[in-house]
């Protein structure tokens, strides 16, 4: 009992030291970041309202998603569970090396996205292809939904990630990789049969509009990054990687890569609250 005391309040301390860095550091600041978000999002919201105004909801959806058959199910089933949004927290959590601004950001952008999501799923009530063509008119991967199709929640959740991460990365390549991510998970809606191109256009635009939003917010009310918020923000995380063993978001063939981001997820977790700061001393 008395030897495990030492060990808590160093793994505790390790905690505390590294979060108390990342409150002096304070949250990204990007100016071309941030007009880039907001130019992206309006550019994708334009063509958006092009294609429906110049050629209707359906526009495209019949040639897309005729390329499905080039891809295995497994292959798309795999990749459009990228948008699911406990694998995104999941690969947040992988991708973040621990980047505690990132957690509070990424918990502010889902939130303001979740109410855009829902709230013009609603608003709109828009029908799904299976509620519009026959089944034998087109290809359909997983489940049959039917309804509340505008925007896509799986695009709009990929993006909010994709954009999240632009303050994480410098590097060109790894911003192409998670944009191109994003994308081809978007697409993914279209192949798999749920959704029509104006849905994936108009999430994309949603994600990237509510991170712009939720910067701003953070970098006004910066208390996420306080040590109580960060606890309770970890938990989740870890929380989180525990479900994904349980977890295909309606696509069973995405079962393997749940557990496996899970297994990565919890290693990582424990490398870094148990293992080093206990070998070291030191926050990681």
């Amino acid at each position: 009992m008395t030897s495990s005391t030492p060990l808590k309040k160093t793994l505790w301390q390790a905690f505390v030291t590294r979060n108390a860095t990342f409150q002096q550091m304070g949250m990204p600041v990007s100016p071309s970041t941030d007009r880039f978000l907001l130019v992206a999002a309006m550019v994708l919201a334009s063509i958006d309202a092009i294609i429906y105004l110049s050629s209707g909801y359906h526009a495209g959806f019949l040639q897309i998603n005729a390329y499905s058959a080039q891809f295995s199910p497994f292959f798309l089933q795999n990749l459009t569970f990228v948008g699911d949004t406990l694998t995104i927290l999941a690969l947040m959590f992988i991708l973040s090396k621990n980047d505690h601004r990132l957690y509070w950001l990424i918990f502010v952008t889902a939130i303001i996205g979740t109410i855009i999501a829902h709230g013009l799923k609603e608003s709109v009530m828009a029908h799904r292809p299976p509620a519009v063509f026959p089944a034998d008119s087109f290809i359909l991967i997983g489940p049959k939904n039917t309804q509340v199709s505008f925007p896509s929640g799986h695009t709009l959740t990929v993006f909010c990630f994709a954009g999240v991460m632009l303050y994480h990365y410098r590097a060109w390549w790894a911003r192409f990789a998670v944009f191109f991510l994003a994308a081809a998970a978007g697409l993914s809606r279209i192949l798999v049969g749920v959704h029509w191109p104006v849905d994936v256009l108009a999430g994309a635009a949603g994600g990237l509009f509510s991170v712009y939003l939720a910067v701003q917010f953070c970098r006004r009310y910066p208390q996420g990054l306080g040590l109580r918020w960060q606890a309770f923000l970890h938990g989740v995380f870890v929380v989180c990687l525990l479900v994904m063993f349980d977890h295909d978001g309606g696509y069973p063939d995405a079962r393997t890569f749940s557990i496996v981001l899970g297994v990565i997820g919890l290693v990582l977790a424990v490398r870094r609250y148990l293992w080093l700061p206990a070998k070291t001393g030191k926050p990681v």
